[in-house]
């Protein structure tokens, strides 16, 4: 018994020892932030970190997306996050033009068996070999800001050696080494775990972005929870914008409710207030999510331009809080939007042969305005919320209004709709084309 206690007692020993010495190992990995006559490179000093770009500090001040570059400078805007590399030439010159810095986004596939083997080394060869290329191709542009390896990336989060570890590494070793002169970051949801994971595994990433909306106010208490590494590195709020679908209620059927374009203006107030008082010391700067039109969840949530290039109520709110002005541009409030006089709070259920009148409530914020200066689009499609985790999600063809009155702030409508959930839509254009939109979600129902 006592052998075996001196044993235990000698395994565990050289077990800490190891453990010890792997943790000494890989955190003399890390970068040390030094100043250094790279293009782009992090440096701190009395425990405060700073971007320096050209030899002059550079505050991350933008959005992530992919157009209207010229629209996202004139506001404010220093940065243009971009998730493809399709046509990055063009997207870096134009970027270029505008003075706007680019942060390229590396897309990697997600560790999982039904969409990327990372134990085929066919696959995996072709993926390194496409990445050092495109670092190669690109790293002397001079709108490059920094290369992100992956976004909201699923892995997992094992001290054991695994395809995806082993091929994460030589990534990041790939264009380290091909590209000194700019850093590089890895964009997560925000997750302990992973954070851990990343800067224990993973020491030569320069730098942390967290995407995060709705739970904005949380960051800061997030952070604190990493003790070991709190502090330890620099970070960049990645993504930031009003609530997400996943953070909305939903009706009984799991459609979610978005909040009206008021709202939405009344959640970026707040989430930037909670940014500007991050930890200071070691957060680089921020980009609003989506700058562009894109569908997630609705072509609307997050989209900040509709499809005709259009740009959002929202946009003229960002512009003020960057430039700290205190006055408002907005010309009208959205309060709700109903169906037959009930709004979205309900789970609205009607029959295929249904007329039904739609209405959007607002209060102008502006005197000089009339409804003649406003023009209203409504639109109705089907429901698309079910959707596999990791799947292209699909936008929903747009069903036809069979509209018996004149299309305003008030529309009358027949279903006549197979069975199913659909939602309506509408956006308000003001005379200068800045847009508000709000919808709701109904179900239809053959024998309610």
């Amino acid at each position: 018994m006592r052998l075996l206690r001196k044993v235990f007692f000698w395994s565990v020993l050289v077990c800490l020892f190891a453990a010890m010495g792997w943790l000494f190992h890989q955190y003399s990995k890390r970068p040390d932030y030094k100043p250094s006559n790279k293009i782009v490179h992090i440096v701190k000093n009395n425990n405060q970190f700073t971007l320096i770009r050209n030899g002059q500090p550079f505050e991350i001040k933008g959005a992530a997306g992919s157009s209207n570059f010229q629209i996202l400078s004139e506001i404010g805007g220093n940065t243009i996050r971009v998730y493809d590399t399709v046509n990055l030439k063009a997207v870096l010159d134009e970027a270029e033009k505008f003075n706007l810095a680019v942060i390229v986004d590396i897309p990697i596939p997600n560790y999982h068996k039904d969409y990327f083997n990372y134990q085929n080394k066919n696959l995996q060869n072709n993926l390194k070999e496409s990445v050092k290329s495109l670092v190669n191709q690109y790293k002397n542009h001079p709108a490059l800001l920094m290369w992100n390896l992956g976004n909201e990336l699923h892995f997992p989060i094992t001290p054991f050696a695994n395809e995806f570890n082993t091929t994460y590494k030589e990534l990041i070793n790939i264009i380290k080494t091909e590209d000194p002169n700019h850093p590089l970051s890895v964009t997560t949801e925000g997750s302990r775990s992973k954070t851990l994971f990343l800067f224990f595994n993973f020491p030569e990433i320069d730098i942390y972005g967290f995407n995060t909306f709705g739970a904005l106010h949380e960051t800061e208490e997030k952070l604190k929870t990493l003790k070991p590494v709190y502090g330890k590195f620099p970070f960049f709020i990645s993504e930031w914008g009003c609530n997400g679908p996943w953070e909305v209620s939903s009706n009984s059927w799991g459609a979610t409710t978005e909040p009206f374009s008021s709202e939405k203006v009344n959640q970026l107030i707040r989430n930037y207030n909670f940014i500007k008082i991050l930890n200071t010391g070691s957060s680089i700067g921020s980009l609003l999510f989506y700058w562009g039109h894109k569908h997630e969840s609705t072509h609307t949530w997050f989209s900040m331009f509709d499809r005709e290039n259009k740009p959002s109520h929202q946009i003229k709110t960002l512009e003020q809080l960057w430039k700290d002005r205190a006055t408002s541009n907005l010309l009208f409030n959205i309060q709700d939007i109903t169906i037959n006089n009930h709004n979205s709070a309900e789970n609205l259920v009607f029959k295929p042969t249904d007329t039904l009148n739609a209405q959007i409530n607002f209060t102008y914020l502006a005197d000089s305005l009339n409804n003649n200066q406003l023009t209203f689009k409504w639109e109705l499609y089907p429901e698309i919320w079910h959707y596999r985790f990791r799947d292209y999600e699909k936008t929903a063809i747009k069903t036809q209004l069979i509209s018996t009155k004149k299309v305003t702030s008030s529309i009358e409508f027949r279903t006549l709709l197979r069975e199913g959930p659909y939602r309506l839509f509408v956006n308000i254009y003001d005379s200068n084309n800045y847009f508000a939109t709000a919808n709701l979600s109904f179900y239809v129902l053959e024998k309610p």
